[in-house]
């Protein structure tokens, strides 16, 4: 359910995110802020007919140990109140409401190693559980291919990041790198999904793979 909602919540601004303000975002850095956001707000109102949920972006939470952990959206129940030791702390203030459901969300070039996906997506898994949230989580990780980078893509790229890019264009190698990103993605969620946009601004253009994965 909650799947869909998030896939929802995505094509309903497929139109945004395919602007090209949002390739100016995906090689500037800012697409996954904005996808966080709006999947945040997309969200609150998918479910505002219940009553029962509010999502809260950059939800921290904090354990029995002290130790407080910020996760990029939580979803809580509205109603249902828990004991002293499994508190939300949101924004620095006691609430007594269970956590729902999380999401982390990453970014990566497709043109880095694809090791640094997996090792982000795992870390994301690993920050949740620690703050005690093991069921209802979902990974989002947003993969930027960047197909074309023009005469001014060094302009808006770390030089690393420019001459991977040009590197990963020559090698023609995104169709491999996919495969390996999808192939681990059903190791954790064989129902995965996959959201893919392209967009293009000025002598750029980009396709972008979001996966949704339920861990």
């Amino acid at each position: 359910m909650m799947k869909q909602k998030i896939i929802s919540v995505l094509e309903k601004y497929r139109k945004l995110f395919e602007s090209s303000e949002m390739c100016y975002m995906a090689i500037n850095g800012g697409f996954e802020f904005e996808v966080k956001n709006k999947l945040a707000y997309g969200l609150q109102e998918n479910f505002n007919e219940e009553n029962s949920i509010s999502f809260i972006k950059e939800g921290k939470i904090r354990k029995r140990d002290g130790k407080t952990k910020i996760v990029d959206i939580i979803s809580i129940s509205n109603i249902d109140p828990v004991k002293p030791s499994n508190l939300t702390y949101l924004n620095g203030k006691r609430n007594l409401n269970k956590v729902i459901s999380a999401i982390e969300i990453g970014h990566n070039y497709l043109s880095q190693p694809t090791v640094f996906m997996i090792n982000k997506s795992t870390q994301d898994i690993s920050k949740c559980y620690k703050a005690g949230i093991k069921d209802n989580l979902y990974i989002i990780q947003i993969a930027t291919n960047i197909t074309c980078l023009g005469e001014t893509g060094h302009l808006f790229l770390k030089r690393s990041y420019y001459n991977g890019v040009k590197s990963h264009i020559e090698k023609d190698c995104s169709d491999s790198c996919l495969s390996k990103i999808r192939t681990f993605y059903e190791t954790l969620d064989e129902a995965y999904k996959e959201v893919q946009l392209k967009n293009s601004w000025n002598d750029v253009k980009t396709e972008i793979h979001i996966f949704i994965i339920e861990v």
